[in-house]
Formats: structure tokens, sequence, C-alpha cells
């Protein structure tokens, strides 16, 4: 078997066992030989297989490394030194420099400004295709990425992609790959064996004169995990290269041969159907991925790599190859999530989103931008544990689950599956990236650094007053059938209570949940606002413009300044001609910019809002003089708005413990005006939840309770208690059985039922507060911990209740109880 012949046999290989037996008849598998340490170290497991732990996030790498390599091939086709000054600074520069005629526009580099030709025709440059097995229990399929990058020759590839802890790319600005670690973080997830193929040429356009005669050939290596053996405490990574061993122990050349092509990429779902005259491919065998369907249906790749890659600079196409078919069917166009979410605005998202917003953190810049989607329409975009994705050059670099949106601080509870925060952090400096990232891009780095952006970005949804409408209007959608008299519930729980010490004792103790449950309602309709493109104004609230502003402030805590203005909402986040700002602090008697300071400015319907913290970099009793200055492009004539205001630092605030309320005593047998049946709880409103409407709540037939979480009426969001909205499954599949046997008894039963889980749900809430400590929220995950309760009780609910044996609700209360 020829060289070319064995390159094609693995290429096409979809199982470890048939590449092992190829390998064995070549007798390469079994002769150590033959086979050279990863990154030429022996003890190099510890650095390749630690990486992402999660298999999605470890094949973006590898398409992440692709885009990296076609960027670099046109960089270099022009001439340009990738580590020079002239080079591009960062990967949307690049994009618009090498794929656009105008670089230098105010949407170049935008792949959501391409039209569908140039889409489809640029991500022909990057291709990955599923091959192999179809989806099982325990058979996993084969992924293969294709580029056609600068690529690389024999002699050159042992020191780029199966090097380990080389700084390759660390000074060039518009590639990904800093640490050297993405060409292994996906080994672990290949099979049993983690074979990975490796195939590549170089761009012969990219070859000196003084070329090796090898570099115009085809490449090509196959990596395997070993086993340790001996006095080894780890496994090891090696790759095939048996070439001249004999003179380089242990330290082989690849092998290679000469071909103007190579059927590196697939067409529709025809695997290595399309010929390429250089490039590379990195073959995956039986990968671990929990997206092993069909790629564009659920469970398929096609979403988790959109959402993984939500900005990778260049599309791709997706092909799924073990199916026969429609040809078309089987090719994806993948644009990125973020184009995607432009695409599809008018239909996904609602009005006036994203918003976005800018902050200045340690002197670190970062953008937030907010999506929020139409009812029912995130799950198509977005995965509930990551409901935050922090990005750095297109590509996900670690994320927060959606129950930060539930937090109290946040009070986004009805939202939260219907949001998406994207974190830009490309504009961060290398520093500030160590800080924030961890080398596996899944999981951010522990710290001061990390505290900060994560308290900004709750300051910013908390006060979000756009969320907040949305909150209320889906409030209403989803309590159309609710309760609105509380009567029925008090009495129940009154009968209840009589009957139970124990409950009496939690409930009737003087321990309020300060009306969690009230929802407030929102102002009527008013006319939207439409804003100027370059605002006529721009000034501090209540106050003319040149007018000072003077306030007191307390010490480690946050200053929030209100200004009005004429501009639109995306004023100082739009992709042309912007609106730009800077927060300026008087020294001596110069203005300079404040640079350690945590700050930034939000723009919505007319009102900005400057948040301030005043940190240890203030003394306490010292007058700081600060000027904002916002300006932008048709203001070249006219001057910048300059508002400057005055702040005093004080003391930090002590909150003063309140004082101890008196224990409420349990209603007494007399009647009179002072009785409280129920010891302060405010009664909440149930909605009855009913099959039709089981997808907007996440329910099914064996759902029982849901409980959302939302900011009290009182205060700012910050402080107080939440409010709890209750909404019961009554088309549970238990509750129906229950009827089924005994439908004369169908009120009855479903007010059982439904008042069970009212009880049910109130204690999990109660427990929460009672069992938080400092290290955690108050009511974090108990909204999780009831869903997931709930549904397990539901089968017992009913035969508990209907044991309290001198608990009859048939007589003096099933008038009431009917809906």
């Amino acid at each position: 078997m020829t060289n070319k012949e064995l390159c094609l046999s693995l290429m096409k290989a979809d199982t470890e066992n048939e590449v092992i037996e190829i390998l064995k008849a070549q007798e390469y598998w079994s002769d150590y030989q033959y086979w050279r340490f990863y990154g030429d170290k022996e003890n190099n497991y510890s650095a390749a297989g630690n990486q992402a732990d999660e298999s999605e996030a470890a094949l973006v790498e590898k398409i992440t490394n692709s885009r990296d390599a076609i960027l670099m091939n046109e960089c270099l086709i022009r001439g340009i030194d990738p580590k020079s000054d002239s080079a591009p600074k960062g990967v949307q520069h690049a994009v618009a420099r090498f794929f656009e005629d105008d670089s230098e526009g105010e949407l170049a580099g935008q792949v959501r400004e391409w039209s569908t030709k140039k889409r489809r025709e640029v991500a022909k440059n990057i291709s990955v295709y599923i091959t192999g097995n179809k989806p099982s229990v325990d058979k996993y399929p084969c992924i293969n990425i294709a580029d056609k990058g600068e690529g690389q020759t024999p002699l050159n590839m042992p020191k780029t992609i199966l090097s380990l802890g080389e700084s390759i790319k660390r000074k060039i600005s518009f590639v990904h790959g800093k640490w050297n670690m993405g060409g292994t973080a996906a080994l672990v997830y290949c099979g049993k064996e983690n074979l990975q193929l490796i195939v590549s040429k170089r761009n012969p356009k990219l070859l000196g004169e003084d070329a090796n005669p090898s570099d115009n050939n085809w490449s090509f290596t196959l990596v395997r995990r070993e086993n340790p053996e001996g006095k080894e405490t780890s496994s090891t990574y090696k790759y095939l290269a048996p070439v001249n061993v004999d003179m380089n122990p242990a330290k082989g050349e690849l092998l290679n041969f000469e071909s103007d092509t190579l059927p590196i990429f697939a067409q529709f779902n025809e695997p290595y159907s399309v010929e390429s005259e250089w490039g590379t491919l990195v073959k995956l065998y039986e990968y671990e991925t929990k997206n092993k369907q069909n790629v564009q249906g659920n469970g398929g790749l096609l979403r988790p790599l959109d959402l993984l890659a939500p900005d990778l600079g260049l599309p791709f196409r997706l092909h799924e190859c073990r199916y026969e078919g429609t040809p078309g069917s089987f090719e994806h166009q993948v644009n990125g999530l973020r184009v995607r979410l432009h695409d599809d605005r008018g239909k996904a998202l609602e009005e006036g989103y994203p918003t976005s917003n800018e902050l200045v953190i340690d002197g670190e810049q970062i953008t937030i931008t907010v999506y929020a989607f139409k009812d029912d329409k995130a799950k198509t975009y977005r995965d509930n544990d990551k409901g935050v994705i922090f990005i750095l050059n297109g590509q996900s670099q670690g994320w927060l689950d959606d129950r930060l949106f539930s937090r109290n601080k946040v009070g986004l509870g009805f939202l939260k599956n219907s949001l998406l925060v994207m974190v830009n952090c490309s504009e961060l400096s290398y520093r500030a990236q160590e800080k924030l990232f961890v080398n596996d891009r899944v999981h951010l780095r522990k710290g001061p650094f990390r505290d900060k952006i994560i308290t900004e970005i709750i300051d910013y949804l908390s006060h979000h007053q756009g969320l907040s409408d949305i909150q209320e209007e889906r409030k209403r959608k989803l309590k159309q059938d609710k309760i609105s008299d509380s009567k029925p519930i008090e009495a129940v729980l009154s009968n209840v209570f009589k009957h139970s010490s124990a409950l009496s004792r939690i409930f009737l103790n003087g321990h309020r949940l300060s009306n969690p449950f009230k929802s407030k309602k929102v102002k009527d309709e008013e006319k939207p606002f439409k804003g100027e493109l370059y605002p006529k104004y721009f000034k501090f609230k209540r106050l003319d413009y040149g007018e000072e502003l003077k306030k007191g402030v307390n010490f480690d805590s946050r200053s929030r300044i209100f200004f009005e203005t004429d501009a639109k909402n995306d004023y100082f986040n739009r992709k042309t001609k912007p609106g730009s700002y800077k927060l300026l602090l008087k020294s001596e008697e110069d203005f300079i910019e404040v640079t350690n300071t945590t700050y930034s400015l939000n723009l919505l319907n007319g009102i900005a809002t400057l948040n301030l913290d005043i940190n240890s970099e203030y003394e306490i009793g010292r007058v700081y003089n600060f000027k904002l200055v916002v300006t932008d492009p048709l203001r070249i004539v006219n001057p910048p708005f300059a508002n400057s205001f005055e702040l005093t630092i004080h003391p930090k605030a002590i909150k003063k413990p309140g004082k101890a309320k008196p224990r409420t005593k349990p209603p007494g047998k007399d009647k009179g005006d002072n009785r409280e049946s129920l010891g302060g709880i405010q009664i909440p409103e149930i909605t009855s939840v009913y099959e039709k409407d089981w997808d907007s709540h996440e329910f099914n037939k064996y759902s029982a309770l849901k409980v959302l979480k939302s900011k009290s009426n009182s205060g700012d969001g910050e402080q107080g208690e939440p409010m709890f909205d209750f909404f019961v499954n009554m088309d549970n599949v238990y509750l129906s059985y229950e009827i089924k046997d005994n439908i004369k008894e169908k009120e009855l039963l479903e007010s059982q039922y439904k008042y069970g889980m009212l009880l049910l749900g109130i204690s999990l809430i109660y427990d929460s507060k009672q069992n938080s400590n400092e290290s955690s929220e108050v009511y974090e995950g108990v909204e999780d911990k009831i869903f997931e309760f709930s549904r397990a009780m539901s089968p017992m609910i009913i035969p508990m209740i209907q044991e309290f044996g001198d608990l009859d609700l048939k007589s003096e209360l099933i008038d009431q109880l009917a809906d």
C-alpha cells in the first residue's frame, strides 16, 4: 500500500477498529519506535488531556484553528508579516481586509452585512462533516474538519499542529490560538484510543525558493493515547512518525506523498468528494458528543456550534453524511449566532433588541449585549446552562447558567428562559484575559476581576426598564386563568393549620414572606420612544444644560447619575457612526480620563444612567470633580456635550439592625377584629396551566408546579423579599388518574391537588430562606428545587391529603373552591 493509499484508507475509515486493523496490516500499530511523543514531551497528558470539559467546546477549537489558518493564508499571500504592525489588529479587521473591497467602511468585517451568495462562497473554505455511526446508545460518529488555509509542510507540522505549549501565535493579533492548546482539547473525546487523523499540505504559493523537496507534499499522521506502563503514572499522547526513525530515534518524520490534490472536502452528503490543492483535514474518530443526532434537528450539532462560535468571523459549511436523501437537505450554512439573530431578529427577538452597553472595569473595556427573545423562541437559539456567554475573538470562552436571571438582585425570573447575554471581551489586554479565562475555554477564573464583571452584568439587567416591562407583560399573559379571590385559599390554609400543630408553628410565628406574591400592574400603554440618530441635547435630568450637579455618595457603593437626551437607544452601540463617551476626573488643573474605576453609561428611552463604582481609589471626606463628555461624528464642528458634576465621598453606610417583630399569636376560637388567620403570610395567586399551554411553561404530563421569582414591588430590586408566582399543572397525569377513578369528586380532587402543591411550594420557599448561609444567596435555586420535588410528589399528594381524616372540605368549602 502506497502512502497515498494508506492516507485515503485512514480518511475513509469510520471506526477505531478499522484504523487499528489498517495500521496493523502496515506493521505500524504495535512497533513503538514509529510513534513520537506529542509536542516531544513525555509527560504531555497533563497539558493535553485536561482542557475543555465539554466535547462541543473542544470541537469549536478545531473550527477556530481552521479560521485562523484561513486568515493566516490570506495574510501571508499578500506578503504581510503577521507579527508586524502592518498586520490586521483583530479578527474583524482581518476579515474586512482580506474578504471585502472596502476594508475601512463603517460596517467592515461584519458577516451579517454580506449577501447570502458571498457567505456561501467564503464558507466553502471550511467544511465540517459528520460520518460513521448513526445515533445509538453506545456509538458515536466521526467528525471531519477541513480547511483551505495555509497548510503545513511535513517537516514543519511537528513545530506547529503537533506542538504543545509553544507560543506560535502569541504575537499575532488576528488569530485566537494564543496558548497552543486547541490541537489537543478534542483528543480525550475521540473514542477509547483517542485517535485523531491529521492530513495537511502547504499552500504552494507560500513556499520559498529554498524549500525542501518534501515541502510540496501532502503529509499525514495519526495521534493516539498510550496507557501508562511500568512506573509511569499517566497516559501519554503520541503520533505516527516512522520516516527516518533509525537516524532520529523517537523523533521520526511524517509519512508524505506527492499529489496535486486530495479530496479533503465534502459536498452535500458525500464525504471526501471535493478535491483541494492544499489545506488541512482533521478527523476525530468516534467523537463522544452528546449532540449526535442529525445535525439540523434537536440533539444535533448545528445549534451548539452556532452558540459556541457566536461571532467566528468566517462562516463555514456543516454536512450530514450519514444518511441518504435529497443532497441539499444535508448541507447547512453556519454563520454564527450573532449573524443568525441579526437575520431572524424580526421573528425571534422582542422589538428594540438587542441592547448593548460598554463597561470600563479596572481600565479594561467589555461590551454587554442583551438579547430578549419573544415568548417560546429562545429554545432554538440557546441552552439553559448558557445564559451568559463570554466571547473572545468570536469564540465562547466560558459561560454562566441562566439562573443568574432569577437572582434576587436581578429579579427577571419570568424571563429566565428568554434571555441571552453576550459579553464581548475582545478588547481586553492579554493580562486581563489571563485574569478572567482559564486555558480550557470553558471556565471563568474565580477572582475579583470576574466578580466585578458579574456585578456589572447584574446591575445592568436589574435596572433595565425595557426588560422589566417585558416581564410584566409576560406575567399578564401567563396568569389569564388565575384565581383572583384569595378567600378560598385562605379558608383551606386556615383549616389545614387548624389540624396541624407543626404547620401552625412554621407559618403562624410572625415570619412574613413580605408580600412576595403580589404582582404590580404595569403602566398604561405609552407611545414608543423613537429618538434621534444624532442627539440635540444630553444633560443632567431636571437640570439645564451647563448646570453642575453636586451630590454626596457613600464609600464602597455605587453612584447613579441620570441624564436626559433625545438620542436613540443604540446611539453608543450601533455599527454606523456611533456616539462615544469618556468620564474625566479633575487632577490639579486638568481633566484626565478615568482608568481605575468601574463605570458604564446605560441608555434607554431618553434616559442615560451613569453607574460609577466608588471604590478604594477614593478617599472619604474628599470632593471629586468629574466631567462626562459625549460626542459623535456629527459634532466635529459643534463641541461635545460636557456635563460636570461634583461628588463628596461620605463614610460607608452601615445598615442598622431592624427591630424584632412581635410574635404573632395563633388565631383563637372566638371571632374578632384582631384575628389573623394566616399569621401575616400573604396569599399567592395560583395560575392553572392546562395541556394546551404546556410548552409555554416547559411542562409535560408529569410536571406539577412551577414557581417564578421576580423583583419585589418595593425598593429598587436590591432589597426586600422577591415575589413568587405559582403555576400548577392541572392536566398532570396522576391527577387525571385520580379523577378518572372518581369523576364525581373532580372539583374536590383538583382543589386538594392545587392547594397541596401550594403548601409544598411555600414550604420549600420558607426552608430556602431559613437555611440560607453567607456563601449562598437566599432562595438560590429554589425554583428548580420546587419544579423537581413537586414532580416527584405529584403521585402522592392527593392520597396524602385524603389521609387527613378530619379535614372535610366537601361540606363547608366546596362551593368556595370552585374556580
